[in-house]
C-alpha cells in the first residue's frame, strides 16, 4: 500500500484519503467488532489495490459481497501475490480475510471527502515534497461518515 499511498502526487494522496475514510467509517459501525482489526485493514488493502490495478472493476462489488470465487481463484496472479503478502505481513491465509472483504465491500459506496484538511493551511507556503509525511498526518474528516452509518444501520 505504501507504494500507492506514499508518493507525493494527487493520485496517491486520494488513495490514502480513501483508505483513511473507509477505515474511519468502518470503525463507527458496531458490526466491525466481529472482525479482527488486521483483517479489516488487509481487506481494504486488497480492495483498493485490486481496483487500482484494474484486477477487478467496481461492478464486482455486488458479486464480492456474496461469493468467494474472486478470492479463491488460484489463476488470478494478483491473488497469488497478495496471498504471499498477507501471509508474511499479517500471518494468515488469503481465505482468512474473505468474511472481512465481504463486510468491507459494503462501505465502498461511501462518498469520499477530498477537501484539503483545515490544518494544511500552515503548510501551503512550503514545498510539499519536504513536508509530505507531515501533510499526510492531518486528520481527514468526512462529513459523510455519520450519515452513511445511519443509512447503513437502517437497511
Amino acid at each position: 500500500m505504501g507504494y500507492f499511498c506514499k508518493k507525493s502526487n494527487e493520485e496517491s494522496y486520494k488513495l490514502f484519503r480513501k483508505l483513511c475514510q473507509l477505515i474511519d467509517c468502518t470503525l463507527m459501525d458496531i458490526q466491525t467488532l466481529q472482525y479482527i482489526p488486521r483483517t479489516i485493514i488487509a481487506s481494504y488493502m486488497y480492495l483498493i489495490i485490486s481496483f487500482q490495478l484494474n484486477v477487478f472493476d467496481i461492478d464486482m462489488l455486488e458479486v464480492m459481497s456474496r461469493t468467494s470465487m474472486f478470492l479463491l481463484n488460484r489463476d488470478n496472479q494478483f491473488n497469488q501475490i497478495f496471498e504471499q503478502f498477507v501471509s508474511i505481513t499479517f500471518g494468515f491465509a488469503l481465505h482468512d480475510i474473505l468474511p472481512a472483504i465481504q463486510y468491507t465491500v459494503g462501505f465502498y459506496e461511501l462518498q469520499i471527502n477530498y477537501e484539503t484538511p483545515p490544518g494544511v493551511a500552515l503548510l501551503l507556503n512550503t514545498p510539499l515534497e519536504s513536508n509530505y509525511e507531515e501533510f499526510l498526518s492531518f486528520q481527514c474528516y468526512s462529513k459523510y461518515l455519520l450519515e452513511f452509518i445511519r443509512q447503513k444501520t437502517r437497511d
